[in-house]
């Protein structure tokens, strides 16, 4: 169980990383569309950085909270190691007081639970992910070039 929640717990953490750097850069370009070469604030803006502009006011706040539900995912499979390292522990205490015995089933449990609520957490995350993709995918499509095509 310990290597199962470490291999799961690698590929959370690669979105995790994926997902904070796409932050830095869409607040990156955010502030460079509000302010020109020189530094100053835009006094004007086309259609599309205003377009460009509301699509990151749009994404940045659902961005956080898919980095909120995996930090949380990878907090609980942290948990879950734990848990199942306790297991580990009491097992060997448990061949020499029978009492533990019926305790190591509810701790492995726990860590269970924590491993099921972890890929919860971690679908409702891939379920926000595709909404992300599917709008921003909409709203370009939805924007209309400015240069008159050629017929």
């Amino acid at each position: 169980m310990v290597s199962a929640c470490s291999i799961f717990v690698n590929g959370l953490l690669t979105r995790y990383g994926a997902l904070n750097d796409r932050m830095r850069l869409m607040a990156q370009e955010r502030l460079h569309l509000c302010h020109d070469e020189t530094g100053e604030r835009r006094t004007s803006v086309t259609l599309l950085i205003e377009n460009r502009l509301a699509l990151i006011d749009y994404q940045l706040p659902m961005l956080l909270h898919r980095h909120a539900h995996l930090r949380d995912s990878i907090f609980l499979l942290y948990l879950a190691i734990l848990i199942y390292v306790l297991v580990m522990f009491i097992i060997a205490a448990a061949t020499s007081i029978l009492w533990l015995q019926g305790t190591i089933l509810l701790v492995f449990l726990g860590g269970t639970a924590c491993l099921f609520l972890s890929a919860l957490l971690a679908l409702l995350e891939i379920r926000t992910s595709n909404k992300m993709i599917r709008y921003e995918v909409e709203q370009v499509k939805v924007i209309q070039p400015t240069v008159a095509r050629n017929q």
